[in-house]
């Protein structure tokens, strides 16, 4: 969040340097960085997505910055549960409201869960949570990690 602030901060600082209160494309393009960094969430929403060679373009730019591994399968972890869970609650007939509130989640993922989850089936995410707990495994007895991160990423 504080990239974001510092973003909008430079493109005020740039408006007012250039005596002008209306901001334009032009001007974010000319005052703001572009950044391709990515974190445990854009990982975790590639996965989700079934996109295969941006979770391995995420992963490589994550090992390059040396994230931590077990960040990253938690949060995969936890996408996937959540989605299983979701799944479950929606085919028992919940409103996305009270899925939310019962999962302490954000409406918008739950409606996002929801979207993901009907396009997989219970064996499948099963077989995502499977997948986890072998990578978690793996992460345990491996010196570098990402291996396992790696085979995670190709087995979903």
């Amino acid at each position: 969040m504080s990239a974001l602030a510092n973003e909008i901060d430079k493109v005020s600082y740039y408006l007012l340097a250039h005596g002008r209160s209306t901001l334009r494309e032009e001007d974010i393009r000319e005052a703001t960085s572009s950044s391709t960094e990515y974190d445990a969430f854009a990982f975790a929403n590639a996965i989700m997505e079934h996109d295969l060679p941006t979770a391995l373009e995420v992963l490589a730019d994550l090992k390059f910055r040396r994230t931590e591994p077990l960040l990253l399968l938690s949060e995969v972890i936890r996408t996937v549960c959540d989605m299983r869970n979701v799944r479950r609650l929606t085919q028992e007939g919940r409103a996305a409201a009270d899925i939310a509130s019962l999962l302490h989640l954000h409406a918008f993922k739950v409606s996002l869960y929801q979207k993901h989850a009907a396009a997989d089936t219970d064996a499948r995410l099963e077989e995502a949570l499977r997948a986890c707990i072998a990578a978690d495994q793996a992460l345990k007895q491996s010196p570098s990690g990402y291996g396992a991160l790696e085979t995670l990423v190709c087995s979903l």
